[in-house]
């Protein structure tokens, strides 16, 4: 967007998921050391959050909050 004149600025808001502990293990690896945890993500996909991790609902929080930004200020080129 720098490139077509569109003033880009880079928001923690939007980072990714925070996976936490379970950052870069498979499923069957999820399921074998966090079985617990595992069944309770099964059952709220969006409101659980694995051990130092965050949930889809956190994630959608700071979403929010970065769209209010973007509406109080418009999108403008430089």
């Amino acid at each position: 967007m720098a490139q077509l004149g569109y003033k880009v600025i880079q928001r923690q808001q939007m980072y990714e998921l925070n996976p936490g502990d379970v950052d870069g293990l498979t499923p069957e690896q999820i399921q074998a050391k966090f079985p617990q945890e595992y069944a309770k993500a099964d059952t709220d996909p969006y409101g659980f959050r694995y051990p130092r991790a965050e949930s889809y609902h956190d994630l959608s929080v700071r979403y929010v909050s970065i769209s209010r930004f973007r509406s109080s200020s418009a999108c403008s080129r430089d």
